[in-house]
């Protein structure tokens, strides 16, 4: 039999549905000659359908060795590396693609959402804007297009890219996960909700819209459903991956650990006691950030202490543990985020534990003596976040956004701000702490010297809270779910009062508010410390969401 018999022969039996025949008879091929790059392209292209990003890296990788002219192995090259999170190197790979087929429309798509990684977002605008005159009915450039769109603030316009989108595909993904994301960042949080429900079923691709169901299930309070799909969002290369998660059953030892940022574990392991008890036996499994903080304020939780790998380039959080399997006596696992759903807490936020996070004395008298030269009311600042978080770029500031409040009260204002930003405070005449903090321990023993912690919405916002102390936290205005909508005061944290932006992007409004509420501060109005308390139910769309065609909806 020929080679293109061969290729043929395997190529029918993959459009028929037999993947194990196909890659068993495209290996074949391989056995002839390993360098065969059409075999070669399809096993990539194969383990990338599969979800098998690293494996389709490879293959990708060695067709673009042995056949550099043939476009399509750049641009599955390109899409694994998006994929794997490493944006810089997806956009090269994509771009040689194009190069060499401006016709491959997969090609510019991955380039495309390269940018959107990497945070370039006019850069992906034009970009989108150049593939969709060439490829004017393709769904997913239009459904990706769309959330550049509102990314960039036009939620209008992104709306009908994606309605067009939709049209031209109604179960184009890209297109279904942009339409989530555009009615929530406007408001219609319901409507967003209903949409993700529907998306679930009838995509072909379940994850993303099985998490953000979840996230909008509990942002709207309907807590069961919510916290059953983040609990059923198993990261696929999470620590002891063969480990079962644990659902709250008895006689176990269980190791909890953190899939996504410090924030989520200091949040939710106010939970890490009672799951003990249930359990009978819990580990928790931190990074060394956090260990002595945690040993102080929880001596009775048994700890597994890992050093992070150094991350770039937006890799994923879970990445950040180098150790992915668990001593032989562990047989079950949970994440923080997790716990809520297997103690089945529902609504119980936990705020009767607060505070549980607690500073070291000694640290306290330590930084009592850094911090004496500042003016009482004391103020910590932090202003923005990690860049490797998803969201960063709508719940981070620019230091020039907050340049009044350290205009106005600078006497008053120590910048806990650590990485992006760093340096900003000194050249504002600010104290910077930033070089003093070693851990979550120092910034503990730091807000345990100040009146009030001013913050984004960041690890420092759960320590504080966790510690009982008080935070004004700025959010944007479609915040992450644990925030709900349009309310003052959070139901996990009872010392914190948020403060929310008017409408997307108004973070001058914010700070406008702050900056009035921190003179009455420092005049002596202890009163602005309170925030207003929730009453009634959790809302499911916002008070002011943002004018979109919706048909009457």
């Amino acid at each position: 039999m020929s080679l293109q018999a061969q290729l043929d022969t395997a190529l029918a039996q993959l459009q028929q549905g037999r993947v194990d025949e196909a890659i068993r008879l495209y290996t074949q091929i391989l056995g002839g000659d390993r360098h065969q790059p059409d075999a070669l392209y399809m096993l990539g292209a194969i383990s990338y359908r599969l979800g098998g990003m690293e494996q389709a890296l490879e293959f990708a990788e060695a067709v673009t060795m042995h056949a550099p002219q043939q476009a399509r192995g750049w641009a599955l090259k390109g899409m694994a590396l998006r994929n794997l999170h490493r944006a810089e190197e997806a956009l090269i790979a994509s771009r040689r693609a194009i190069a060499l087929d401006p016709d491959l429309a997969e090609a510019w798509e991955c380039a495309g959402t390269a940018l959107m990684q990497y945070g370039q977002w006019p850069e992906a605008r034009a970009h989108f804007e150049q593939a969709l005159k060439r490829f004017p009915a393709h769904a997913n450039l239009r459904g990706s297009y769309a959330l550049v769109l509102n990314e960039e603030g036009d939620l209008k316009s992104a709306h009908r890219a994606c309605e067009a989108a939709l049209t031209i595909d109604p179960s184009c993904a890209s297109a279904l996960l942009a339409k989530i994301t555009v009615l929530a960042n406007a408001g219609y949080y319901d409507l967003a909700l209903s949409c993700a429900r529907a998306a679930a079923e009838q995509s072909s691709v379940k994850k993303p819209f099985l998490f953000a169901r979840g996230a909008l299930a509990l942002l709207t309070g309907q807590f069961d459903e919510g916290y059953e799909l983040l609990a059923a969002d198993r990261p696929a290369h999470g620590p002891a991956a063969s480990l079962p998660d644990w659902r709250g059953e008895g006689n176990r030892h269980v190791m909890l650990f953190g899939e996504q940022g410090y924030g989520d574990t200091l949040q939710f392991v106010r939970f890490a006691g009672r799951a003990a008890q249930k359990a009978g036996r819990l580990t928790a499994r931190v990074p060394n950030q956090l260990e002595r903080l945690l040993r102080f304020s929880m001596p009775d939780l048994n700890l597994s202490v890992y050093q992070p790998l150094t991350t770039h380039a937006r890799r994923p959080m879970h990445e950040i543990d180098p150790v992915f399997d668990f001593p032989p006596e562990v047989n079950a696992r949970c994440s923080f985020l997790a716990l809520p759903h297997a103690l089945q807490l529902g609504a119980d936020a936990g705020a009767d534990r607060v505070p549980y996070l607690r500073a070291d004395p000694v640290l306290t008298k330590t930084w009592r003596e850094r911090l004496a030269a500042i003016l009482h009311p004391r103020v910590a600042l932090v202003w923005a976040g990690s860049p490797q978080h998803g969201n960063d770029h709508n719940r981070s500031l620019a230091f020039d956004t907050i340049k009044p409040l350290a205009e106005k009260f600078r006497a008053h204002l120590v910048s806990m701000q650590v990485g992006p930003g760093t340096g900003e405070a000194t050249r504002a005449g600010i104290f910077d702490a930033a070089p003093l903090i070693a851990d979550f321990a120092d910034s503990a023993a730091l807000l345990d010297n100040v009146d009030l912690l001013i913050t984004v919405d960041t690890a420092p916002a759960h320590l504080a809270g966790g510690m009982g102390k008080p935070v004004w936290l700025m959010l944007p205005f479609d915040p992450d779910w644990r925030w709900f909508v349009a309310r003052e005061d959070s139901p996990w944290y009872p010392s914190m009062r948020l403060y929310r932006q008017p409408q997307p992007k108004d973070w001058p409004g914010v700070v406008q508010k702050l900056s009035a509420d921190l003179e009455r501060l420092i005049a002596g109005d202890r009163s602005v410390l309170e925030p207003k308390r929730g009453t009634g139910g959790f809302l499911d769309r916002h008070p002011l969401a943002m004018a979109l065609d919706l048909d009457g909806a």
